[in-house]
């Protein structure tokens, strides 16, 4: 992938800073058409006038990067939560980073888990831009998609039970139970993999155009739980469907939805010291620009629309799957 000059423009949410990231005595006003710039900016992005230089600005640098496709392996740079507060500057430069408003900055830095704010095909490319973040009093790190392992599975759980104070983890299709000793359970996170699939039948017109004669969409969202334990990085998932909640007893109800929740909470009981993660409905919206959600179209066949016509289907599957694993993954590599 070839790199592209910092003063080159790009159609990537990256090169382009928001106003709204700033407060209003930050803005930069452009001498010539006295409209609001951010203040990383040295020429108006409106008129292409030559900003004055903003001594509090220094040192800050203009976002451009090489962002890697969704399946290549990229590199995180991730924001990391401490006790102390951050102040309106390291706000700010959240937003500026990102892309989000004062509001939503504030969000992230108060979510109190690590969480992703940009992706590069090179960590060179995040360390300079991780140094404004430590001038702003936040803490950082860079991790590899490669240590999250985003395709790989996790071992899907048939059964859990406790026994003699001990929690065992029973494995789907396999014949093996794991024992551990609860102190060994060290992170629960709780979340939904969403898919959307979308069936269309398009036809062929002349100069390769193509018409959608008709489409039909199908939405699910399916709660899930994932445990890790201290000897295992892979991590154990527990889906509603397929997963025996017998070990509830009595509270065992008729949702398996509901049970989910209820086999949240006995196994917070059992391991008080495993730390819990049930946010991340609330921070999807953080997560979509760095990690996109995988979507992916495939041809599924011909329908026959007359003698000797025929239109093309093809199914179109979009899925937040490699963005769960990936978040869930995250919170255990930085326990």
């Amino acid at each position: 992938m070839e790199k592209r000059n910092k003063t080159e423009k790009s159609d990537d949410q990256s090169d382009y800073l928001p106003v709204n990231a700033f407060s209003e005595s930050e803005l930069a006003i452009c001498p010539k058409c006295a409209r609001k710039n951010p203040p990383t900016k040295t020429e108006c992005l409106y008129c292409g006038a030559v900003l004055s230089a903003r001594p509090e600005m220094s040192g800050k640098t203009e976002i451009s990067l090489n962002r890697p496709e969704i399946w290549e392996n990229g590199f995180n740079l991730v924001f990391l939560p401490a006790n102390d507060p951050i102040d309106t500057s390291g706000i700010s430069l959240i937003g500026e980073l990102t892309g989000l408003g004062i509001d939503h900055s504030r969000m992230i830095l108060n979510s109190k888990i690590p969480l992703p704010i940009l992706r590069a095909d090179s960590p060179e490319d995040l360390k300079s831009l991780g140094g404004n973040l430590e001038k702003a009093g936040i803490n950082w790190t860079i991790i590899s998609d490669s240590e999250l392992g985003p395709e790989k599975s996790f071992r899907r759980l048939r059964k859990i039970k406790f026994e003699s104070g001990q929690i065992q983890l029973v494995l789907f299709n396999e014949e093996e139970t794991l024992g551990i000793d609860p102190e060994e359970m060290v992170l629960l996170v709780a979340g939904k993999i969403f898919q959307k699939k979308v069936r269309a039948t398009e036809k062929r017109l002349k100069a390769g155009e193509r018409k959608i004669l008709d489409s039909a969409e199908t939405l699910s969202d399916d709660p899930l739980l994932d445990i890790f334990i201290k000897r295992d990085r892979t991590g154990f998932r527990v889906f509603t469907h397929g997963f025996d909640f017998s070990c509830l007893g009595h509270e065992k109800g008729f949702i398996a939805r509901e049970n989910l929740e209820k086999l949240f909470v006995r196994l917070r009981s059992a391991a008080p010291n495993a730390g819990v993660i049930e946010n991340y409905g609330q921070l999807r919206e953080f997560l979509d620009p760095v990690w996109e959600i995988e979507e992916k179209k495939e041809a599924t066949g011909l329908k026959r629309a007359g003698i000797g016509k025929f239109n093309l289907e093809h199914l179109t599957i979009a899925t937040n799957l490699n963005q769960f694993n990936k978040f869930s993954r995250l919170q255990f590599v930085l326990l």
